[in-house]
């Protein structure tokens, strides 16, 4: 049986100026492997090692600081694991050992559980602020390690790509990094999640002020490109063309600059899913790739691909990416929303509920409270939910998406028909530059309950066009169960699946 291996040294009080290691020599004998595992770790398990990319060839370089970051947090959330390479030690911290230890294991008392899921939430409510302030003072310690007043883009970068952060690959001779630019926009992806139109503007005033001190900072354009989407989709949708206008010539700058900066294509992504370009899933996705693959440990890029996998219907893979977000930045609570719509439109009610229950305020705070009354009247709590959204109304009584109306109208139906046909009819005042498709499938729902099954369709035919074609979702629902032997619906039904099936195979052609 492997044995727990053994941690690098520590760092003695006199290395204030070798924090550097220089080669992957000096990465394998620190952390006392070989070559080969260290190459491996840095591949599968995001180990921090860094690159300077020369004409012919590149060199590598670490930080002992980030290593040992790294080895502390090592196997949290891996979905495999090292096992069963001959001559290497391949148990981490929290390899399968530790996790199911042996009968009479010394250390069985002092083995921590993982948290379920479901405490995510728990777990983001202390971890927003904390996550700001330490990456911050991280950053910031870093540059007071420089004897220069500012910090090479390559070195700036790529510690804060291994955090999560915004990393900058422009080559050596460029400009360096404003330190300050880089901390503003540090604060600016803080916010980069929350949907409300407060947040919104300041992380554009952040970034747009990080601009002017670094104008040539392409993260920052990429990150503005994308706060501009934010706004259009989520704040003013009234104001689409401008916004949309103004998100491409971020996103283009930002590749001017840098053709290799994994935020601008996360921002083309985003411009890709939004009403006016019809929801493309499949183009979508690919930029989301193409970031990923530039930043594997992106967990913006993860959650996206979650956010669009959920919309589509391939919950698994909706899953998983919002795992690994949330492994790599647990405060990322757009994941955390998107592993709460998959569990719910998987049926698994109880435990999306429980994060609904915890989400931060400043996100999605209208689709979070709907949806928290949508797995109530699933859980057959219906009166218990009608009361909950009758206080979400009042939080928020001016919801441009209609998802709340949309909800009061479905939980209504049962009881009271022609207040919940009224409110059906209300849906279609929503704004309509961007209108809600979840809005639209609640309507649908509601639409469903009442038996009026034409009109049903008619809503989910605008769910399924406005971004949200679940097929998966829809040939589960309950709610939809008064409707399914109308001619209208099944048919409907058969395009979408036929719909879904081709997106699968586009997406995932290697069958995965």
């Amino acid at each position: 049986m492997a044995q727990e291996p053994a941690r690098p040294y520590p760092r003695r009080p006199d290395e204030t100026t070798s924090d550097r290691l220089d080669s992957w020599k000096d990465v394998a004998a620190y952390v006392q492997r070989d070559v080969s595992t260290v190459q491996r770790w840095e591949k599968r398990e995001a180990m921090p090692v860094h690159r300077h990319v020369h004409e012919k060839q590149g060199t590598v370089y670490a930080f002992r600081s980030e290593l040992d970051a790294w080895w502390r947090g090592r196997g949290v959330g891996l979905s495999q694991q090292e096992d069963g390479e001959s001559g290497q030690v391949q148990a981490a911290p929290t390899s399968r050992e530790q996790r199911n230890p042996r009968p009479g294991d010394p250390g069985l008392a002092a083995t921590s559980q993982r948290p379920g899921w479901a405490h995510w939430g728990v777990i983001l409510t202390g971890m927003v602020a904390l996550g700001m302030v330490l990456t911050i003072v991280s950053v910031r310690t870093f540059h007071r390690a420089s004897d220069e007043q500012s910090v090479d883009s390559a070195r700036i970068g790529d510690p804060a790509r291994a955090a999560g952060g915004v990393p900058d690959n422009r080559r050596s001779g460029t400009p360096r990094v404003n330190s300050d630019a880089y901390d503003l926009l540090l604060r600016a992806r803080y916010l980069s999640v929350r949907t409300t139109d407060a947040d919104n503007q300041s992380a554009i005033a952040l970034l747009q002020r990080s601009i002017e001190l670094e104008p040539s900072f392409a993260a920052a354009h990429a990150e503005l490109a994308s706060a501009y989407v934010t706004r259009l989709a989520y704040v003013t949708p009234d104001v689409t063309r401008e916004l949309e206008e103004k998100a491409f010539a971020s996103a283009q700058r930002a590749l001017s600059l840098d053709p290799n900066v994994p935020e601008a294509y996360l921002a083309r992504g985003d411009l890709l899913w939004t009403s006016s370009q019809r929801f493309a899933h499949d183009r979508a996705v690919q930029e989301f790739r193409r970031a990923l693959a530039l930043n594997p440990n992106s967990d913006q890029a993860h959650r996206r691909l979650a956010r669009v996998f959920v919309h589509v219907g391939f919950f698994d893979e909706a899953l998983r990416h919002a795992d690994r977000a949330l492994t790599i930045n647990p405060s990322n609570a757009q994941a955390l929303n998107s592993r709460a719509q998959a569990l719910l439109w998987m049926g698994k009610d109880e435990e999306a509920l429980a994060i609904f229950r915890s989400m931060p305020g400043p996100v999605l705070p209208e689709l979070v409270e709907a949806n928290t009354a949508f797995a109530l009247l699933r859980l057959e709590r219906r009166e218990e939910g009608l009361a909950y959204l009758r206080r979400a109304l009042q939080r928020y009584p001016n919801d441009l998406s209609g998802n709340l109306p949309a909800m009061e109208a479905l939980l209504l139906a049962p009881s009271d028909p022609i207040a919940a046909t009224r409110l059906v009819a209300s849906i279609r005042q929503r704004t309509t530059a961007n209108p809600s498709h979840h809005a639209a499938y609640f309507a649908a729902c509601a639409s469903a309950r009442l038996r009026h099954a034409r009109e049903a369709v008619q809503w989910l035919r605008e769910a399924a066009a406005t971004g949200f074609p679940c097929y998966s979702l829809f040939t589960r629902d309950p709610n939809l169960d008064p409707i399914r032997s109308d001619s209208e619906f099944q048919s409907f039904m058969a395009e979408l699946q036929k719909s879904s099936v081709s997106l699968r195979r586009t997406l995932f052609p290697d069958g995965k």
